[in-house]
Parts: structure tokens; sequence; C-alpha cells
């Protein structure tokens, strides 16, 4: 499984350590203490009490502290069992809340992709488990929110800590003016890159909120609107001209679920802009010559970025945080 994700990771040009989590029974079984194959690392996850082998961090071999409290119940035979039961409760307690709504609720197309495996849990539709569970109920159609800055999401995140992670709703979407290599720098040219735009992007201390971003580039939640090899001069207004277009093509992808469709193409006619936009229904700006220039130039200007997206599609729930 392990060598299957590093695969696939490589497959997306992502540059992310795989590694093997287990507990010590199976590492000593296994003889994960001596490490894995093709640059795979091993972290053991022991209970209090249990003997450990040696850390190797050459071959990337970790001993995590040892699991304390309600945490070192859990067991994934309690997890098969939750599967079985299709219970919520203890699946969003036990594993993260997005790792059980994939379980129970995937989407289709993952559904389709990984088709045999699901159907080894029984879970057959997209809301099979959900239709099985004494805990299900009509669950009523949000807005789905759009995070339109990182630098804003960094605040929120110095504010609230990793509790934010945890309140974040599972389908929110990333809309980031950065570029990826920002924030995930893998030559040392990017890593300079990187700090001349924002040190903050790659500081230990935002490690989880980078982890929720890959997770959800996995998932294709993100979008990054300055391209790989851009030369950003670090003016306002300085961008690719064809970042909104990219943008605009990534969002029909994406579903709204107010609609039960996909979302809208962005309003990227000038025309409409100057002949059809009525000035009273805008909600962050009404200045409809500075928001032509802004997603011509490619560029992020927050409220002309707000705007954008709001008249295209009404149904986002935009988020910034100043």
């Amino acid at each position: 499984v392990a060598a299957n994700l590093r695969d696939e990771l490589a497959k997306l040009s992502m540059p992310i350590q795989v590694f093997y989590a287990c507990g010590t029974d199976h590492a000593k079984k296994c003889s994960l203490y001596r490490g894995m194959a093709n640059g795979i690392g091993v972290v053991v996850v022991p209970r209090e009490g249990d003997r450990i082998g040696a850390e190797h961090l050459t071959k990337k071999v970790y001993v995590a502290e040892p699991a304390l409290g309600e945490i070192a119940s859990f067991s994934s035979t309690k997890v098969r069992d939750a599967m079985e039961k299709a219970d919520e409760e203890y699946l969003n307690k036990a594993l993260s809340s997005g790792v059980a709504q994939f379980l129970l609720h995937p989407p289709e197309a993952s559904l389709k992709a990984f088709s045999d495996d699901f159907q080894k849990l029984r879970v057959t539709s997209a809301t099979s488990a959900a239709t099985s569970s004494s805990l299900s109920a009509p669950v009523k159609a949000v807005p789905r929110q759009i995070y339109i800055s990182l630098s804003s999401l960094m605040a929120m995140f110095d504010a609230k800590g990793e509790s934010l992670i945890h309140s974040l709703p599972e389908n929110a979407l990333f809309f980031f003016g950065s570029k990826r290599s920002w924030v995930f720098p893998d030559t040392a040219q990017e890593h300079q890159e990187s700090r001349s735009n924002n040190v903050k992007y790659t500081m230990a201390k935002y490690q989880p909120l980078r982890d929720l971003i890959a997770t959800k580039e996995l998932r294709g939640e993100v979008c990054w609107l300055k391209p790989a090899g851009f030369k950003y001069n670090g003016t306002l207004y300085h961008g690719d001209p064809g970042a909104f277009h990219r943008a605009s093509q990534w969002l029909q992808t994406l579903d709204d679920p107010m609609t039960g469709k996909k979302y809208e193409p962005l309003l990227l006619d000038p025309a409409w802009w100057t002949e059809s936009f009525k000035t009273g229904t805008a909600k962050y700006t009404s200045a409809s010559k500075i928001i032509i220039k802004n997603y011509e130039n490619g560029a992020h200007d927050y409220a002309p970025v707000q705007e954008l997206l709001y008249q295209s599609n009404p149904t986002l729930d935009i988020v910034f945080r100043k």
C-alpha cells in the first residue's frame, strides 16, 4: 500500500515522504525496525507498556511517543467492526473525519476507481453506507466554502491552532494566488523564492496546514493561480494572463451542493462586466474595470477576485479574513 501511494504521488510530481505506520507487534513480526525498501519510512506507534525497538534515523525508522488514554483503545479490528455497522461516530473519532467520510461516503469517481476495495467494505454507492446507518438523517445542503488567501488561512491558524484544521468543512476549496512551489519547495532555488515571498510558507508550525493542502490537492480541491515556472515580480497586478481561464476550468470540475450540478464557468468576458453587470448587486466591489484588469492580468487582488467568484457562482461561500 505504501509503495502504491508513493508511486501515485510521484505521478503527480508531489515531493511527499511516505511513511508506513504500525504497532510494535507488527513492526517486530515484519522486521520493520530494519527499515523498508525504496525510501519508504516507518513510524512505530506503541501503546503504553509495549517493548519497543530502536530508531534508525538513517533508514527513516522512527518510534512515536506511546499512545495514551482513549487513543490507545483504537484498533484496526474496531475500525473494521465500525465499518460493518456504518458507525460514523466511532470512525470520526478513531480516524480523521476526512478518512471516515471517504470510507462511508466516497465520491463517485473514487468509488469507480477503487470499486474492488469498496465492494469488500460493502459500500456500493456514495450513499449506501449512510443509508444503513442508524445515525443517518437528511442533510440540508450548505454552500461550499472557498478560501481565497493562504496568508489569511495561516493567520486563522495562528489564532486557532490545529483546531482550525478540524473545523474546516470537508469539501472546502482552496483558491490561492501563490505558486505551489512557494509552499512545497523542492530545489534550493525554490526555497529561496519561497522565503522571498513569505517566510511563513515553509515554517514548521504550519506543517498541519500544508498536510491538509496536500490532501486536498489529491482530491482536486486546490487551485494555484500562479503556474510553475512563473517569475513573479512582486507587484499586485503581475500574474499569468491564462490563470483565470485555468481556474474557470478547475471550478467546472467541482460539485455545487446547492444546485447538484458542477459550478458555472467564471465570467471572463469583459463585455459582461461593462454592459450586463449591475453594480447594485455587487457584494465586494463594483469597480468593473478593476475586476477586468485583475483577471486579465492573472492577478490576485482580493476584492476583484471575490466579486468575480460571487457573480459567477453566487452559491459559493467565499472566506477571507483580513
